[in-house]
């Protein structure tokens, strides 16, 4: 994602320029997983370090009053979605 934010954004903010677009709101809900994907993979997404654009695309998207509203916290997704289908889907 860092990559096709850099190219379609122009140096911007978000994906389309100035304005939270189409791509944005697309992408946007992926990102809440990623505490997640960390958490029970026991590894840290290099966010500061190999994505610095997409790093301050999340924080930009996440201060959207409208997303704030519509998106689940992260720890939210962990505790009451991915924890549970684990217990209910996957057998260790």
């Amino acid at each position: 994602i860092e990559g096709a934010l850099k190219e379609f954004s122009g140096g911007k903010t978000y994906f389309g320029g100035e304005t939270l677009g189409f791509l944005d709101i697309a992408f946007i809900p992926l990102t809440g997983w990623f505490y997640t994907y960390e958490t029970l993979g026991k590894f840290k997404i290099p966010l500061e370090d190999k994505c610095p654009c997409l790093k301050a695309w999340m924080k930009a998207c996440m201060e959207k009053d409208s997303i704030k509203r519509l998106l689940p916290h992260p720890e939210k997704i962990l505790k009451e979605y991915a924890i549970e289908f684990r217990k209910k889907y996957v057998r260790d």
